[in-house]
């Protein structure tokens, strides 16, 4: 393992920045919105939204305008800077100006929507606690205010994300909570998809009667509504289920009459689910459905009828560009085609099926090794089929003879196998022994390890203690800030190996928790509060081993320092975006700050600081480029690296 006993002077170059287009904040009320990216249809509604809200004087009115934009925005670079807006107006509105009666309740009904659409962002970045976070606080207000609607659509939110982490008893908890205020406001579609919700639940806890009952429910509402399309889907919800029920009957030998009758009944669900979807032409269910009679006629060995609608699940997929519904029907018809001993159709399907599902998981495999491995499977049976048949014919010639030596060959087999028998035990004794002694030696070397890391902490503690010491007794301010600095340093090192042994994984650091715990430090130490300092970090949750991760925590703890010392000066609003990202064979690393673009630059190539950065990102195989943008910005690119999974 490698340490970066290292104390320097850093602080690195900055060139001119480019200004992008960003929109007048005054007018269009958001940070970095560029205008020339929006489509021209989006600007539109946009500016029409903004006259309203500027001409407005009531905030309820203004508010709501901002509002439309988070609703029809589909643009993942408007809509969460407009909702931010929302929660960050109004917030300030409730706690400020404090409004009485209905006021109150419209502004913290907005205010509680921009929570639940806060829970939406984190679910899709897979931030699950800061996501319920967002939703529970939501709901409060929710409930305070009797916003039934949006409570209801929050709680549904809550139920997804318990399903989603397999937490089934929560999930159904919320769910029969959102369904019971969708049923109370008559929302009849809203009311049908939470019952479809419920009966997935019981589907997936295997109480199949119950499941059934909702799904029955949910089809019931959606007929008297004329839904059709969600008839279609009720529809093959059900043949779902009453499939996986007689897929359990099977499991336990249950009655063959009982499962044949679940087998027909679900037939029954999707045909008539087909019925409907090809009235409406609805495509992506057709084929869903059409894949799922397939898997049938294919369990009952009914080859013909399963083709012929595996054949048209997958031109309707492909038509459809499709992945899921091609990956399904390809998948099908690749073992089909092999059953009618069709090898040149069952490898293109196969050649399909692969090609598909890399694109899905976006795996980068060597599809030229298909067809020879494809023709390996083939050949394999083949020359299985044969060798079967010359081992039946041999196995006839050998029968006499075989009987006339039986009784001898049998009695020294048996023996031969008391000896194995017995040998086998003692080295089973013995094995037993070694692989106890080797599990209470990883447990020793594991408590070794974590003492390791808890010393080195503490050593660095120490050295970073005495710093500060010495940064006492001095009086000029280029030593004190250079000691400062030094400080700095040492405690950035420090938190790696006080995260590893907190964590109690000593192979590998979490970037996101180490870079936001270091900024957050070097925040508090220069006098920022960072309740007003909009601070960026993604680090993709990478976790890098610590030859990596200490030379990238300095690096980023110097690029940090330098925009603090010098970025903000007259800046009202600062910002700090730091970023990790893998891309195939290298890292790419980017620090960047909204200030003046005049941070200290090194007076000379000779700077020491600048030879350490230099010298951290050759170590890891790496380059440095400064960003056209507005402040100052660098990405660097490294190769050296490794990812522990």
């Amino acid at each position: 393992m490698k340490f970066f006993w290292i104390v320097l002077l850093l602080l690195l170059t900055s060139e001119p920045a480019f200004n992008q287009n960003f929109a007048d904040k005054s007018y269009y009320l958001v940070d970095s919105l560029v205008l020339s990216e929006l489509q021209s249809s989006d600007k539109q509604f946009i500016d029409s939204c903004l006259k309203v809200y500027h001409e407005a004087k009531e905030d309820t009115i203004r508010i709501n305008c901002i509002n439309e934009i988070v609703n029809k925005s589909w643009d993942m670079n408007v809509w969460p800077k407009y909702n931010q807006w929302i929660h960050d107006y109004t917030g300030k509105l409730i706690r400020e100006k404090k409004p009485k009666g209905r006021s109150y309740k419209m502004i913290a009904g907005f205010y509680a929507g921009s929570l639940n659409n806060l829970g939406l962002l984190y679910t899709e970045q897979g931030k699950v606690k800061k996501a319920l976070d967002q939703y529970f606080k939501a709901l409060a207000i929710l409930t305070e205010i009797g916003e039934k609607d949006v409570q209801a659509t929050c709680l549904n939110n809550i139920g997804i994300i318990y399903n989603s982490q397999n937490d089934l008893q929560n999930a159904l908890k919320y769910f029969k909570e959102s369904l019971s205020l969708r049923e109370e406001l008559g929302n009849h579609q809203q009311t049908s998809a939470a019952l479809n919700n419920i009966g997935f639940i019981y589907g997936k806890l295997e109480d199949y009667p119950q499941s059934k009952i909702y799904h029955l429910r949910s089809l019931s509402i959606r007929q008297e509504n004329g839904d059709q399309r969600g008839i279609a889907e009720s529809l093959n919800n059900l043949g779902t289920l009453i499939k996986r029920e007689a897929e359990a009957l099977e499991a336990g030998k249950g009655n063959s009459d009982s499962i044949q009758k679940k087998v027909y009944a679900s037939l029954a669900y999707f045909e008539q689910s087909i019925g409907i979807q090809e009235e409406i032409k609805d495509v992506k269910g057709l084929s869903n459905t059409l894949n799922n009679v397939a898997h049938i006629y294919y369990d009952l060995g009914q080859f013909k009828e399963s083709r012929k609608h595996g054949e048209r699940a997958l031109q309707l997929a492909l038509s459809d560009q499709n992945a899921r519904n091609t990956l399904k029907a390809s998948e099908l018809l690749y073992r089909l085609y092999e059953q009618l001993n069709e090898p040149k159709k069952a490898l293109e399907s196969y050649k399909l099926f692969i090609s598909t599902r890399d694109s899905i998981n976006n795996i980068e495999t060597q599809k030229a090794t298909i067809e020879k491995n494809m023709e390996y499977e083939f050949a394999k049976k083949d020359a299985l089929t044969q060798a079967a048949h010359e081992k039946e014919m041999a196995l006839q010639g050998a029968e006499k003879r075989k009987q006339v030596v039986i009784i001898w060959f049998g009695s020294i087999g048996l023996l031969i196998v008391i000896i194995f028998t017995i040998i086998t035990i003692n080295k089973l004794k013995v094995t037993r022994k070694q692989k106890l002694l080797i599990e209470e030696k990883n447990k020793e070397n594991e408590l070794l390890l974590g003492e390791i890391h808890h010393r080195v902490k503490n050593n660095l503690q120490v050295i970073s203690s005495l710093l500060s010491l010495q940064e006492r007794n001095i009086k000029d301010a280029s030593t004190k800030a250079a000691i400062s600095e030094g400080k700095e340093r040492v405690k950035s090192m420090g938190l790696i190996h006080k995260l590893l042994y907190q964590h109690e994984n000593y192979a590998g650091v979490d970037m996101d928790d180490y870079t936001s715990q270091l900024i957050e430090g070097l925040l508090n130490s220069f006098g920022y509060d960072p309740e007003k300092f909009n601070l960026k970090v993604n680090l993709s949750h990478l976790k890098l081993d610590v030859d990596s991760a200490v030379p990238l925590g300095l690096i980023i703890n110097e690029l940090v320092v330098n925009a603090l010392k010098y970025a903000y000066t007259s800046i009202p609003n600062p910002e700090l975006t730091v970023s990790l990202s893998h891309e195939s064979d290298h890292l790419t690393l980017i620090v960047a700050d909204n200030g003046t673009g005049a941070e200290k630059q090194p007076s000379s190539a000779d700077s020491f600081g600048l030879k350490l950065v230099h010298s951290l990102i050759r170590q890891l195989g790496g380059e440095l480029r400064i960003l056209d943008q507005t402040g100052t910005g660098y990405e660097i690119k490294v190769t050296h690296f490794k990812i522990i999974t």
